[in-house]
């Protein structure tokens, strides 16, 4: 799986698969799957995201031991990281939206995969 076809898996796999009533252990889970049938699972160290709202980092915090519900109109965050020491790393960004049919991002931004400073 190419950079650019996982980016575009993760972002369809919130929109179509997270929704309302989930638990924010589902968005971690999510993410997780994708990277690990990439064979990137050991490099995806950290939990995938958070909520937005008031304070930059707040609940609910999306990691696979948090059984909090997700409702409509809560903002997450999605931002798995795979980092491959002594070489690179990347990492996804996407502010989201809970639906009751799904997740919506917030961003109009292109998924292509791009090299920020070298």
């Amino acid at each position: 799986m190419t950079k650019s076809m996982l980016a575009a898996t993760l972002l369809m796999v919130f929109i179509s698969g997270i929704y309302a009533e989930q638990k924010s252990a589902a968005v971690d889970k999510a993410a997780r799957d994708v990277i690990e049938a990439a064979g990137y699972g050991a490099y995806f160290t950290h939990r995938t995201g958070h909520g937005i709202g008031m304070e930059g980092h707040e609940d609910p915090y999306m990691r696979g031991d948090n059984q909090q519900l997700l409702e409509p109109g809560m903002c997450y965050t999605v931002e798995p990281g795979i980092y491959l020491t002594s070489r690179n790393g990347v990492r996804v960004e996407d502010n989201m939206v809970v639906t009751e049919s799904g997740s919506e991002s917030l961003s109009d931004m292109e998924r292509d995969f791009r090299v920020v400073g070298v």
